[in-house]
């Protein structure tokens, strides 16, 4: 139950059985108006939780799409959803991925996988650092 509210901010009874409709039904709910507080323009309130939806739609087929509207992440470049483009992928003839320019001194490099995600973050001047900073409107 603690975990349920770390995330949700509030405790229901439902969320002593996860399985069940109810209890997804209320999270999804929950997750949802976390959402519309936080894609506002301006944020006028905190938000309940810090459950959100990821901005994808998964068509009957499996087909992922974002989210109408939602081409990127609010108040980002980043694309929710990606295709793997290895010619402008950021991985080296080692295997791994180029270093962040501020990182060269500390001679950090990343597997593979996060290829796509640092160049990204080179993309739109985002950094690893600016995880833990708080989220402010865009003008």
């Amino acid at each position: 139950m603690a975990l349920w509210f770390e995330h949700l901010n509030y405790i229901d009874n439902s969320f002593l059985h996860p399985e069940s409709l109810e209890c997804i039904r209320k999270i999804n709910h929950s997750a949802d108006e976390n959402w519309n507080v936080y894609t506002t323009v301006i944020l006028e309130e905190d938000l309940q939780g810090h459950l959100l939806p990821y901005p994808v739609h998964i068509s009957n087929n499996g087909e992922i799409t974002t989210m109408t509207g939602f081409e990127f992440f609010p108040d980002t470049k980043a694309r929710p959803v990606q295709t793997r483009n290895r010619s402008e992928s950021s991985v080296d003839e080692s295997g791994w991925g180029q270093q962040f320019p501020h990182q060269q001194e500390h001679k950090m490099r990343f597997p593979p996988r996060y290829d796509l995600e640092i160049q990204q973050w080179k993309q739109t001047g985002f950094s690893p650092a600016h995880i833990h900073q708080t989220r402010t409107p865009s003008a």
